[in-house]
């Protein structure tokens, strides 16, 4: 493969039409770079945020039965200098379609295969000698019995399709095992619960000639297995300092196993006591580093362009300490309102079409700059 990067004039093209693209996008664009958003439209065809920012717009299904006739990737193949995923979730499929037909494809079909398995996310962490919580493999034709009292209580969650709490299901005993196993009707994983003193996230990114660079660590609180804020420098906690060092060592790890062209965000456990536990990943841009765009010298949203590049990675260390709130559809017209009268806060707005309970329309970047 090429290390020849990719550079500002070139066109890049992105899987994906949420937030996350768009703000790539607007990175994208402030390095000089064109862009493609494909996307297939919603039921209603509607389009998402990244689609108004893009330079050209492909709305066509992701699936196809053979690609054979598949007039979207010749034309992807045709235009792109590179592409990339915004959303870890783009079939396998397609990703696979295209790096056979010889395009860039950062992050790679290595990286997505086990992002999109929560059960080949914690076997590489066995691999690698990372801690994570105990885990149990739970085929959807498994017939569940009384054999699970170490798993118990636990969290049933699917073994794909898994981001803002979706596909997870508490359980307490055996019997609620068996009721949400049917419930999710598809392959899963059974977590055992972990009594959390708080949760970790931390940024990696590596481009394609092996140079790599990792963040400040955040702490995030969820609500409903939703983010509901992320907040840095993390309170001290007479362990803490420990724990971010290890933090960064595995993301590191992990980036160098999967030989990673982007970033990847790694979200962490720590338990009562003081164990750093591997939880869960994502090889995109994070909404735990949504502060990055004010409060440090390189954004993820410019670090993601630059690594799927080829660019020399920028210095994504916090300035200034900040809390990030998230804006959950539901009640989250009432909450961004006085933030425009906050010298501190900077709002972002998403621009989606329609607000739902536990959908993000947004989040507020307050910095504390007299700290």
């Amino acid at each position: 493969m090429t290390h020849a990067p990719v550079l500002p004039g070139a066109t890049i093209c992105f899987l994906g039409d949420g937030q996350l693209g768009k703000m790539s996008l607007m990175a994208a664009h402030q390095l000089g770079y064109k862009t493609i958003v494909w996307y297939p439209s919603d039921k209603n065809g509607n389009n998402g945020p990244a689609m108004e920012m893009a330079t050209h717009r492909l709305t066509a299904p992701f699936y196809d039965a053979t690609f054979d006739s598949s007039a979207a990737i010749d034309e992807v193949i045709r235009k792109a200098d590179v592409i990339t995923t915004e959303w870890e979730n783009v079939p396998l499929s397609l990703i696979r379609e295209l790096e056979r037909r010889g395009a860039i494809v950062r992050p790679s079909s290595r990286v997505l295969e086990v992002a999109q398995s929560r059960f080949r996310e914690k076997m590489m962490a066995g691999e690698l000698d990372i801690p994570t919580t105990k885990t149990a493999w739970v085929p959807a034709n498994t017939i569940v019995n009384h054999d699970w009292p170490e798993y118990l209580p636990g969290i049933l969650k699917t073994d794909g399709q898994g981001y803002d709490g979706k596909g997870q299901y508490p359980v307490n005993n055996v019997e609620g095992f068996i009721a949400a196993h049917q419930k999710a009707a598809v392959d899963c994983v059974l977590e055992k619960r972990v009594d959390l003193a708080f949760e970790l996230s931390v940024l990696v990114a590596r481009n394609v000639s092996g140079e790599i660079s990792v963040s400040d660590v955040v702490e995030n609180a969820h609500i409903n297995g939703i983010l509901d804020r992320t907040v840095w420098p993390v309170k001290d906690r007479g362990f803490t300092r420990s724990k971010l060092q290890e933090a960064c060592d595995y993301a590191m790890k992990v980036a160098e196993h999967l030989g990673l062209e982007g970033v990847l965000c790694l979200e962490f456990f720590v338990d009562m006591e003081g164990n750093l536990l591997f939880n869960e990943m994502a090889p995109r841009p994070h909404n735990s580093f949504h502060g990055s765009i004010e409060a440090a010298h390189t954004s993820q949203f410019e670090q993601h362009i630059r690594a799927v590049c080829g660019l020399p990675l920028g210095y994504v260390k916090f300035h200034t300490p900040f809390k990030m709130q998230n804006l959950i559809g539901g009640n989250w017209e009432e909450n961004w309102a006085p933030v425009l009268h906050d010298i501190n806060a900077r709002l972002h707005l998403y621009g989606k079409s329609e607000s739902r309970p536990g959908r993000k329309m947004g989040h507020v970047t307050t910095l504390e700059l007299n700290r």
